[in-house]
C-alpha cells in the first residue's frame, strides 16, 4: 500500500469539494433538491442593493433559483445572494 501525505490527501479532498460545490452553482440544470426559501432566509425586500435581480443564482426568465425553491421577486433577498 502506498503511503498518502496529509498534504496530498487534503489537496485532493479540497479539489473534489471545489469541483463539486462549482458543479452545483455553475449548473444551469435544477438541482435534484432545493432549500425551502424560510431555510434561505428569504425576504421579499433587498437588502441593500442585493437583491435576487443581480444575483448570479437568479432566473429572471421564470423568477426561480438555483438553490432555492419557489419562484421570487426580483427584488427580494436571501441569504445565499451571490
Amino acid at each position: 500500500m502506498k503511503n498518502i501525505s496529509r498534504r496530498t490527501l487534503l489537496q485532493t479532498g479540497l479539489v473534489a469539494s471545489v469541483t463539486s460545490l462549482a458543479g452545483v452553482l455553475g449548473s444551469t440544470e435544477p438541482a435534484a433538491a432545493k432549500v425551502s426559501s424560510k431555510a434561505a432566509g428569504y425576504r421579499s425586500s433587498p437588502q441593500g442593493q442585493q437583491n435576487c435581480a443581480n444575483c448570479r443564482l437568479f432566473n429572471p426568465r421564470n423568477n426561480s433559483c438555483q438553490i432555492v425553491s419557489g419562484t421570487f421577486s426580483p427584488n427580494g433577498w436571501c441569504r445565499f445572494w451571490r
